[in-house]
C-alpha cells in the first residue's frame, strides 16, 4: 500500500495537478491517483514550502524565532504534478481528477 502524502486542491487539467502536503517531498518524486476508475502516475515537478504563521509581513528576526518557540514546525508544502499518463498504458485521461482526491507515493 503506498504512503498518502497529500490531497489535491484547486482547479486541475489531465495534465496538471497542484497538491498540499505536511510531508516532505521530493521534486522528482512519483506518485499515483486514483480516481473515477483511473490509476494515473504523475511526477512532483514543482514545490514551494510556506508557513501560515511567519508571514512575508514580519520584520522582525526575533519575532519569528518566538513563533518558532511557540509553533515548532509550523509549515505547509504545495507543489505542481505533471500527469504522465493511466498506470497501464500511459495515455493521459480526458478528465481531470477531482478536488480532494489523494496524493500518494509510486
Amino acid at each position: 500500500m503506498s504512503e498518502v502524502i497529500g490531497m489535491y486542491i484547486g482547479e486541475a487539467t489531465p495534465t496538471q495537478v497542484m497538491f498540499v502536503s505536511k510531508k516532505r517531498v521530493k521534486i522528482g518524486d512519483f506518485v499515483v491517483l486514483e480516481y473515477e476508475g483511473n490509476k494515473v502516475l504523475g511526477m512532483v515537478q514543482a514545490l514551494i514550502k510556506g508557513s501560515l504563521s511567519i508571514t512575508e509581513e514580519i520584520y522582525d528576526p526575533k519575532v519569528v524565532e518566538k513563533i518558532k518557540e511557540m509553533e515548532g514546525e509550523d509549515f505547509y508544502i504545495k507543489g505542481n504534478i505533471k500527469i504522465l499518463g493511466d498506470f497501464e498504458s500511459l495515455k493521459i485521461p480526458r478528465i481531470p481528477p477531482t478536488p480532494g482526491t489523494e496524493v500518494k507515493l509510486s
